[in-house]
């Protein structure tokens, strides 16, 4: 097998809110085909820095906070000139973004009145114990 040649595509996205981002790529070569293809490297960067890399096909980025990213795969394709065939290769993949929960104002509420309502209960106890 032999490099032929490299690539280095960059998607761009913009995020609103608080989130994490998940996902994978696939290599996609015919079989028996004399073009081989490799993803070699996942970053994801903001504006300024990456954020992480991995050499695996399945990435997962947390703590990101409303921004312009980018996602960049690096790979290589090569030929095998023992194959016969010469079918185009590519490959396919997926970025999911999941949104961090922030609790409504209510529901913080709720907590806070549960809370002291526990906490005087507990004190009426400890009083009528005495």
């Amino acid at each position: 097998l032999t490099a032929v040649g490299g690539f280095d595509d960059r998607y761009g996205f913009t995020i609103t809110q608080s989130t994490f981002a998940w996902g994978g790529v696939v290599d996609i070569v015919p079989d028996d085909n004399q073009l081989w293809l490799t993803v070699d490297q996942i970053t994801l960067w903001n504006e300024e820095e990456s954020l992480g890399s991995t050499t695996s096909t399945t990435f997962s980025f947390s703590g990101l906070v409303a921004g312009k990213y980018t996602l960049r795969v690096l790979g290589t394709v090569g030929t095998d000139p023992s194959q016969p065939i010469d079918d185009p290769v590519s490959y396919s993949g997926v970025l999911n973004l999941g949104a961090i929960s922030v609790p409504e104002p209510e529901t913080l509420a709720l907590l806070g009145l549960g809370l002291v309502a526990t906490g005087l209960a507990r004190r009426r106890r400890v009083a009528v114990q005495r």
